[in-house]
């Protein structure tokens, strides 16, 4: 709801309104709103209401660029300790992603995607990075959100991949990351900040 800017930057909310807009018990919604703020995407007040922290659009794109250099790292390093093995699961799911992509398979296109960097990242071997990863993720809306061109970038970053951990560049792999981890910024603000 934030990242869609249902609710807007500046907006104070309390846990009793959400639970009512989205028909659930307090508790989840006070343990979301906590996890929120160490996200930085709501400022909790004292009275007990938590206010839309005001994004702006160049913070945006600078999660996603700080994304592509967190994923760029972890994909170098996959080219590093990469196998057979390795480059035979990235075509797997990528073909996963693409037969869903045909389909318009929402649900499957996202879950193959994770499954795809899941394994390029198991490979880099970084639980740290993979944290940083991870928390830079919470700012990307998944593919069911209508980012018009965002699961077209999705396959073009998995094929860019496939192709740089197959032939062990490790440069390229890092410059793919960081081109489409940009490009995906990209059309997400045009999408919602524009």
């Amino acid at each position: 709801m934030i990242l869609s800017r249902e609710l807007e930057p500046g907006r104070r909310i309390t846990q009793a309104q959400l639970a009512e807009m989205l028909g659930i018990s307090t508790m989840p919604i006070r343990e979301a709103l906590l996890r929120l703020v160490a996200d930085g995407m709501v400022v909790a007040s004292a009275s007990r209401s938590f206010e839309v922290s005001t994004t702006t659009e160049q913070g945006i794109r600078d999660i996603y660029w700080a994304h592509g250099v967190l994923a760029g790292e972890m994909a170098a390093r996959a080219c590093d300790a990469r196998t057979d093995s390795l480059v035979q699961t990235l075509q797997g799911r990528h073909e996963a992603y693409q037969a869903a992509m045909a389909e318009g398979r929402l649900e499957v296109l996202t879950r193959e995607n994770r499954r795809f960097h899941t394994a390029l990242n198991q490979t880099a071997a970084s639980p740290t990075i993979g944290v940083l990863v991870r928390n830079c993720l919470n700012y990307f809306p998944d593919v069911n959100f209508d980012v018009p061109g965002w699961i077209e970038q999705a396959d073009k970053w998995q094929a860019d991949l496939i192709k740089a951990v197959d032939a062990g560049d490790r440069e390229a792999a890092r410059a793919a990351s960081i081109k489409h981890s940009v490009a995906a910024g990209a059309l997400f603000t045009t999408a919602y900040w524009q």
